[in-house]
């Protein structure tokens, strides 16, 4: 924290908030952040001649870097960070409540974040992550769409304009799904539409009661990202690579009774079909997502197939048919020692590992280590039992040979 902020404010645009001042807002992330400019009130976006810029912004591992910035007037916003050596940048966007009304990841092009949002008046904190979680450095800009110059070319290459999308209205034209208002009976069972980006970008669907819902929007040679927008035109929710390059956004709290939008488009092709499904959320389904994607370990002795590999002596070997959903391994350490995991990917295979404690608890995720596909975790474990859980980076299906050791300190 101490080098970002002796860096920030030799930069002059950013600067550490002071500690006496009441930092509450964006959920109390703004206690976090580094004000533009140096100060709240110097920290207006709308009267600032220039866009806001912090290059070379440390991240530390897991953890993320927040900016701070103030509105007077109502602006079109882009948003933007580029990484540096390798750091796949992830921004959010929060509003002075704490809400997240921007979320984007891989927008720019070549794996940078990008976005564009038209934002009232309030203060507002820009949070900036690595994907995966690492180390590193970016390169973040805060400006005007229609004034300042983008630091990123945009999804369209070459061109420099950003392929996002318009918020959806009233107004907006929309494929409708279900007929006028859906029941519980109609959510329960789901309500699925096919058609392309570029010639079904949007959704309308229509709530009687207060409901809880999910949406999923699925081809990954389209490699979706949907957006939800409320009755009065606001964003909801986002997602992107739900599930492999698949896309889905789910709203446990109920949403009041009233008209909602989806809005849709394809960061790969968007003349490509993709299937929308709504259907009421269902926490039970939830969690079985969670353990299928890695976010969650299933307990041990429940439900879902757990394979018993028993005490790890020496080297284990096997090789493993996987998909997206993933499949779950129990380990147990006979003794303290290092646990080391290597999920090799034969053809095609993009292999993803997890490790958590036999209570859930995740102690390491990787996703290709070193320079190709494969994944490799090395932990070092107490004596226990333990949980390894391997999946594909998308949903396809394909070989990998997962390889597990154990080594002890020498006597």
């Amino acid at each position: 924290m101490l080098a970002r902020m002796s860096f920030a404010l030799s930069l002059g645009l950013f600067a550490a908030s002071s500690p006496a001042f009441a930092q509450d807002f964006c959920g109390g992330m703004g206690a976090m952040g580094l004000w533009a400019n140096g100060t709240e009130a110097a920290s207006d976006l709308s009267q600032s001649s220039t866009a806001f810029d912090l290059t070379g912004l440390g991240l530390s591992a897991g953890n993320q870097a927040v900016g701070l910035f103030t509105l007077s007037q109502s602006a079109n916003l882009r948003v933007e960070a580029v990484g540096q050596g390798g750091v796949d940048p992830v921004l959010d966007l929060y509003d002075e409540t704490g809400r997240l009304i921007l979320n984007d990841d891989d927008s720019g092009g070549n794996l940078a974040a990008r976005g564009e949002i038209n934002l009232a008046t309030g203060r507002y904190c820009v949070a900036v992550r690595d994907f995966s979680g690492t180390a590193g450095a970016v390169d973040l800009r805060i400006g005007l769409s229609d004034r300042d110059l983008a630091l990123t070319m945009g999804l369209d290459a070459g061109t420099g304009s950003f392929a996002g999308v318009t918020p959806c209205t009233a107004d907006t034209p929309a494929t409708v799904l279900g007929a006028g208002a859906l029941s519980q009976a109609e959510l329960s069972a789901g309500i699925s539409q096919t058609g392309s980006v570029a010639s079904t970008p949007y959704y309308r669907f229509g709530l009687s009661a207060p409901t809880a819902v999910t949406i999923q929007a699925e081809n990954s040679a389209a490699d979706p990202y949907i957006y939800l927008y409320g009755p009065d035109g606001r964003l909801l929710a986002e997602n992107d690579d739900h599930m492999g390059l698949d896309s889905q956004i789910d709203m446990a709290d109920p949403l009041p009774a009233g008209s909602y939008c989806i809005a849709m488009r394809a960061l790969s092709d968007q003349n490509t079909p993709v299937t929308v499904t709504l259907r009421d959320y269902d926490p039970m389904r939830a969690m079985q997502q969670m353990y299928e994607a890695l976010e969650a370990s299933p307990p041990i002795g429940g439900s879902y197939p757990i394979t018993d590999l028993g005490a790890i002596s020496g080297q284990f070997v096997r090789d493993v048919s996987v998909s997206g959903m993933a499949q779950w391994f129990l380990v147990s350490m006979p003794e303290d020692g290092l646990l080391l995991i290597d999920a090799v990917g034969m053809g095609n295979s993009d292999p993803i590992l997890a490790l958590y404690d036999p209570v859930g608890r995740e102690l390491a995720y990787n996703d290709d280590s070193g320079s190709g596909y494969d994944s490799q975790i090395a932990q070092p474990l107490g004596g226990g039992s333990y949980l390894v859980g391997l999946r594909q980076y998308d949903n396809s299906a394909g070989m990998v040979r997962l390889v597990i050791q154990r080594f002890v300190a020498a006597n």
